[in-house]
């Protein structure tokens, strides 16, 4: 294993990984020629760059890769319900809160959107027979 021949020297564990999240992070090593030989990098889940392997580095994308299985995807599929729209149930209906709006005021905004719309198409005409 790449990652136990790293870690080797230094101080950091892997006691609170699973192992298929070790084993996920150990198939995505690669390695990139360099001039003084071969490196092993890794594609960050953040950045989306290639970095090389160190010991932070790999408990930094173990971390992200727990942070991502654990608490991302469970969120997730959670809350879909395989609407055309997902994430959007009823349940979350439940909660909305739709003011109720006097007759007046509604009556005071259709003449305030019919004012707009002359408005506009004054506009229009002026700009249309400019001379």
């Amino acid at each position: 294993m790449i990652i136990s021949h790293i870690l080797k020297d230094s101080n950091y564990k892997l006691t609170q990984f699973k192992a298929h999240q070790i084993e996920e992070l150990e198939n995505s090593i690669f390695e990139k020629e360099l001039k003084n030989g071969k490196a092993p990098y890794i594609k960050c889940k953040v950045r989306n760059k290639d970095i090389k392997l160190t010991p932070e580095e790999i408990v930094r994308q173990l971390f992200l890769i727990q942070l991502h299985e654990d608490l991302g995807k469970t969120l997730l599929t959670r809350e879909q319900t395989g609407n055309v729209q997902p994430y959007v149930n009823i349940p979350n209906f439940s909660n909305l809160i739709v003011p109720l709006i006097d007759k007046k005021i509604q009556t005071r905004f259709e003449k305030l959107k019919e004012n707009i719309e002359l408005v506009k198409t004054k506009y229009v005409y002026d700009e249309k027979y400019k001379t």
